[in-house]
């Protein structure tokens, strides 16, 4: 699924953001992540997370039918998946929500090539501080984006302790750049996820879903929130292995809505309380509040999120990165997703009590 939709260019990468700082409160000295500390704490990432190597493969199985299957690098060159932007770029550029939008919208791997040593993700080093991990969605999700930055965290810790015990001062330099994964069993999907991976669904539950589908539009067509929707662009199906050109992708607009670390903590205990996580919760304060600004005589909370060809102030993506990201999609309507965007920062901040 998440292949397809990167194809078609209705979902773009996921990214996840992390600054890396001292744990010590007296020490003023600015973290620094050298070229050998990054590849270093990388190569004990890569090589302890095998499945960093996943890409996807389209197969002809005959005229009309295109099977995508799974397979896995053997190997990953290091070098083809770190930036640094550092020096005269880094005195213009921070991890801002413009930077973060650049990123999203540049659609790395949508035209599905595999090639030797370059796996479907990569990060962004900034400032010698800054990192962020992007990611094709295929190859894990963004629960695994900050288990990444846990464990990059880690490795840059233990390589700081190591030298220090053997009395030197720098990781080793001469340390491969290239990872080998060894046995593609290593990757091999869990016997349960391939077993729901292959389940069909019941037939039953198709057909209740289709009939409660079809109830909803029917009888409360002018109720629903989003309803009046304009119809989105034709998606290239007719062709498997077509690509969505730049005018057809989804445009994605960022402004970042922070919430403090008391309202975190409160707003999670109340979320395990009644058996959730943050990120359902965040979808639904989103889409109550446009819904409820925007929809006040809604009776129905049917939603169908969707491209557009024009975006009144209503979401059609959600993407968290670090702090609480707001995303705004939509083909070619860039300045009235950014309008919408801001003005849905200032809500939630009005909902979440500043």
């Amino acid at each position: 699924m998440f292949y397809v939709y990167h194809r078609l260019g209705i979902q773009s990468n996921v990214l996840v953001a992390a600054r890396y700082a001292s744990a010590q409160p007296d020490n003023k000295q600015r973290v620094v992540l050298s070229d050998e500390a990054v590849f270093s704490a990388l190569h004990a990432v890569v090589a302890k997370y095998p499945e960093l190597g996943l890409v996807g493969v389209v197969e002809s199985a005959d005229e009309k039918r295109h099977l995508l299957s799974l397979a896995s690098l053997d190997a990953i060159d290091l070098d083809s998946c770190v930036e640094f932007v550092d020096g005269e770029q880094q005195q213009h550029q921070e991890v801002d929500a413009g930077f973060l939008e650049k990123l999203h919208n540049q659609w790395f791997w949508a035209d599905g090539d595999t090639n030797p040593g370059q796996p479907w993700w990569k990060i962004v080093v900034v400032g010698r501080r800054d990192v962020v991990f992007v990611f094709h969605h295929l190859v894990c999700d963004g629960a695994f984006g900050m288990t990444f930055h846990r464990e990059f965290l880690a490795a840059l810790n233990a390589a700081a302790a190591a030298p220090a015990a053997a009395g030197t001062s720098r990781p080793d330099p001469n340390r491969s750049r290239r990872v080998q994964l060894g046995s593609p069993a290593r990757v091999k999907l869990s016997q349960k996820l391939e077993d729901a991976i292959h389940k069909k669904p019941s037939v039953l539950g198709v057909m209740y879903n289709l009939l409660m589908f079809l109830f909803y539009r029917f009888f409360y067509a002018k109720r629903l929130f989003f309803a009046d929707f304009p119809k989105p662009k034709a998606l290239p199906l007719t062709d498997p292995t077509a690509v969505a050109g730049p005018a057809d992708r989804t445009v994605t607009k960022v402004v970042t809505c922070r919430i403090s670390a008391d309202k975190t903590k409160a707003i999670i205990a109340a979320c395990r309380a009644h058996g959730t996580t943050l990120t359902p919760f965040l979808a639904v304060v989103i889409a109550g509040t446009l819904a409820t600004d925007f929809y006040p005589d809604a009776e129905v909370g049917f939603t169908r999120a969707r491209a557009a060809e024009e975006i009144p102030p209503r979401v059609l993506r959600i993407v968290v990165i670090v702090v609480v990201v707001v995303a705004f999609a939509c083909p070619g309507g860039e300045a009235a997703a950014a309008a919408a965007a801001e003005d849905a920062r200032c809500r939630l901040q009005r909902r979440m009590g500043g």
